[in-house]
């Protein structure tokens, strides 16, 4: 059933949506949305970029099979093929067991949602949210949308004269309008059509600007339930805080690994080899560390990778007491962790700029050969302006491909 349904689909749906697509996940859905940040942020003529985090309440239980089966007829799914996804989804009964004793509840029957854990879920709810980027679009049409699962992002660049910011201390403004409020509006409609429950109290809004620190004095509401603005945001595992400096995602990442250590320091005690020791460090602190890293690293001041890479000082420490970091370094096989994470970023520009259909294309920087500039010393070299410090600072301009 799921093989037939991406064969009917391909080419179909949103490439809005970055789960359960092959080749993509979080950190291309990072990747993106902060690439497309970055770019609206760096144009003279947009004052600042309002983003909404939108939070479903258990939306793949509230899937109706009968709006699922409209969208699938409306897609041309084989109507043998739809009958047969309405009867997976319909009538289901289930009941509650006691492991220990084996006593179980009264079944119940549930006619709605799609079974947790099923290889069908995650392609049924691709094609159920599948029309909500189009619809937001909709509203307004230079805004963008970004959704992980039942995460959706959507962002809007604000330009200068659409509204005005009120001065209010060296670095404070107010933003006296609420441009995305068409946008939650539609969100909302959208929710309510296919009988899904969007969660007020857990979605929230940002205004992100470099400089500026940008607040609403009219807030978003949905409901007649005001949107709470934040500061920053864990998005996708990553905190993104609104000068998108993301120092607030270092430090998190610097205290859950050093309430990590302590493990460490318990194996250490406790006789483990030092092959253990190095693994469990790779395993359980490192790979905290480094995740979604072509997202956020190059935007890091010297001052946090530094505190990145104090973190790994210290667990190589514990593994080898009496030696220098170099040291040990080449003893446990490793680099250093922001050697490491630069690697990381390279490959995934490298992986992005030699793929053909990748879908983060398009944020590759224009090369000089690409504007008339035919001289062979720069017609490979990336197209930059000194004033786009924003820009200079993503992923695809600070890591560029030879």
């Amino acid at each position: 059933m799921v093989s037939r349904l991406r064969r009917t689909t391909k080419g179909l749906l949103t490439e809005d949506q970055y789960a359960y697509s092959e080749g993509v996940g979080c950190t291309e859905a990072l990747v993106d949305m902060i690439s497309s940040w970055t770019k609206a942020l760096d144009q003279r003529s947009n004052l600042c970029l309002q983003s909404l985090f939108v939070d479903f309440s258990k939306a793949f239980d509230m899937m109706d099979p009968a709006i699922l089966d409209k969208k699938l007829q409306h897609l041309s799914i084989n109507p043998g093929l739809r009958c047969l996804i309405s009867s997976f989804l319909s009538d289901r009964s289930a009941c509650a067991v006691i492991r220990t004793t084996g006593q179980k509840s009264e079944p119940r029957v549930f006619n709605g949602g799609v079974p947790q854990g099923t290889l069908l879920g995650p392609v049924l709810w691709t094609i159920f949210i599948n029309d909500l980027p189009q619809r937001i679009q909709s509203s307004n049409a230079t805004s963008k949308t970004t959704i992980y699962a039942d995460d959706v992002t959507a962002y809007l660049p604000i330009q200068k004269g659409e509204v005005t910011l009120t001065h209010t201390g060296h670095r404070d403004r107010t933003l006296n309008a609420a441009p995305l409020q068409p946008v939650l509006n539609t969100v909302g409609d959208w929710s309510c059509e296919n009988g899904m429950s969007l969660n007020a109290s857990k979605t929230k809004s940002m205004n992100i600007s470099i400089c500026l620190n940008i607040s609403s004095t009219e807030p978003l509401t949905i409901n007649n339930t005001e949107i709470e603005e934040v500061s920053e945001f864990k998005l996708l595992g990553v905190t993104v805080d609104r000068h998108l400096s993301f120092a607030a995602h270092a430090e998190n990442v610097f205290q859950k690994s050093r309430s990590k250590l302590h493990a460490l320091l318990v194996l250490k005690r406790h006789g483990v080899s030092t092959e253990g020791l190095i693994r469990f460090y790779q395993a359980n602190i490192r790979s905290g560390i480094i995740y979604a890293a072509p997202a956020w690293f190059s935007f890091l001041t010297d001052y946090s990778r530094k505190s990145i890479e104090s973190i790994q000082r210290q667990c190589l420490r514990v593994i080898f007491p009496d030696l220098s970091y170099e040291e040990r370094l080449s003893k446990a096989a490793m680099i250093p962790i922001c050697d490491y994470l630069d690697t990381m970023c390279s490959s995934f520009v490298l992986n992005v700029a030699t793929s053909e259909t990748h879908r983060l294309k398009h944020h590759l920087p224009v090369r000089q050969s690409d504007i008339g500039r035919h001289s062979s010393r720069l017609r490979d070299v990336p197209k930059t302006l000194s004033n786009y410090n924003t820009t200079r600072k993503s992923l695809f301009s600070h890591y560029t491909v030879a």
